[in-house]
């Protein structure tokens, strides 16, 4: 016959996140994956969660773009997002996809022809692909606040499809910066198979440093005027109606002549 013991005294010893382990390995828990000036993003994540940890990710990059900050890496893992467009990104984020082929940003249905990126000075894009859009992947925001800058934004392993004549990767208006900034994007490892749309387009003396940037399909792979000014090398227009433009350009300076000497 069993024997009923009670227990009048209770023993407590406070157990850290690291030595909840399964198949050794610790549990993901928000202690022990939170990390200072990063929000993650992921595919069952929730926009109400705070994203500063693996254990609570936010479920859209617009969700992450709302809480970021100048010096915060927004990670992205994989999968399709649908967001509400056009995603603004504050001065000096970083936004890092998993991986070019497996993280895939596309308009939601509510904004179908809507801009995507809107960019300001020390942003950072790597690693994703942007399909299905009708407008522009990345510009300075039309409304001007994209301000004075001296760091460029950069974008970089990116590749874009689509199929609209509208549809352009990357639209630099130096208007649309202050005129004292660089009025540039710097672009590297870009691939644009965007049929019957534009690759690159520089306007209002506008820069850019850009490597390895490839068009495919589009009916101008590179368009540059209004006195821009592009550095370009290594990179090809596979198949398309024109691989690179140039037109026009701009008087910067006027005056009268006061005299002259020998």
């Amino acid at each position: 016959m069993g024997r009923l013991v009670k227990n009048t005294e209770l023993d407590v010893e406070t157990v850290s996140a690291t030595q909840v382990l399964s198949n050794n390995s610790p549990v993901l828990t928000v202690a022990n994956s939170t990390f200072d000036n990063v929000i993650y993003v992921a595919k069952n994540g929730n926009d109400a969660n705070d994203g500063r940890s693996l254990a609570t990710p936010k479920l859209t990059i617009v969700g992450a773009m709302a809480v970021a900050s100048s010096g915060t890496a927004v990670k992205v893992a994989s999968g399709t997002y649908n967001e509400v467009c056009p995603i603004v990104m504050p001065p000096n984020v970083a936004l890092l996809g998993d991986d070019v082929r497996s993280v895939f940003v596309q308009p939601h249905s509510s904004t179908p022809y809507a801009d995507i990126f809107y960019m300001k000075g020390g942003t950072y894009v790597w690693g994703i692909t942007v399909r299905n859009f009708t407008a522009k992947v990345f510009s300075f925001p039309p409304d001007g606040s994209a301000g004075l800058f001296f760091v460029s934004p950069y974008i970089q392993n990116v590749t874009t499809f689509a199929s609209n004549a509208n549809a352009t990767t990357v639209f630099i208006d130096g208007s649309l910066a202050d005129p004292l900034s660089t009025r540039g994007m710097i672009l590297g490892f870009i691939t644009c198979i965007n049929y019957g749309g534009k690759g690159l387009v520089m306007q209002n003396r506008a820069y850019s440093q850009t490597v390895n940037l490839y068009t495919i399909g589009c009916n101008v792979g590179i368009d540059v005027y209004s006195g821009s000014f592009l550095t370009l090398n290594g990179s090809d227009c596979g198949i398309g109606n024109i691989g690179i433009r140039a037109t026009g350009g701009v008087s910067q300076f006027t005056g009268n002549v006061l005299g002259t000497i020998n």
